[in-house]
């Protein structure tokens, strides 16, 4: 078992896991996460966040191969309020969004998970720019969990 801290910008995650594939790729998510929170990065630079909510509501009910009715239905609310909300027009309530995690299926971080939104070209940048900012531990960390991910 390791037990280990990150630190970033005067956040610590304190952690203990057996190493596996599953548990370091999300770990990895979470730096990644913690990374972009702290800098509080706009992903690409054009979208609100409401609207990467939505989109990110979406594509979780399509890759369950739900419509908004079927979604609607399972969340016990309005299919109309459900599609402002994939429009990025809605302001959902903390209620409103484990309502949707729990008929998704899913965890909650998932409606939040918009690390997928990234190109190739953003991701080698927030990579370089998380280098430049993290100390030689912390590197020598996300450089075990990328090896391990990518195996």
């Amino acid at each position: 078992m390791i037990e280990n801290s990150v630190l970033s910008s005067n956040i610590s995650i304190r952690y203990k896991y057996i190493p596996n594939k599953k548990n370091i790729s999300i770990l990895f998510l979470q730096l990644v996460r913690l990374y972009l929170s702290s800098m509080k990065v706009i992903i690409g630079g054009t979208m609100e966040t409401k609207k990467l909510i939505g989109t990110r509501l979406k594509e979780l009910r399509r890759s369950k191969g739900l419509s908004q009715e079927q979604l609607a239905e399972k969340a016990d609310i309005n299919s109309k309020y459900l599609s402002r909300m994939e429009c990025g027009t809605e302001n959902p309530t903390l209620d409103m969004l484990i309502k949707l995690a729990n008929a998704l299926d899913v965890e909650m971080w998932e409606i939040f998970d918009f690390g997928h939104v990234l190109s190739r070209k953003e991701l080698k940048e927030t990579f370089q720019s998380l280098a430049k900012s993290t100390d030689e531990h912390a590197l020598r960390l996300a450089l075990k969990v990328i090896r391990a991910v990518s195996r």
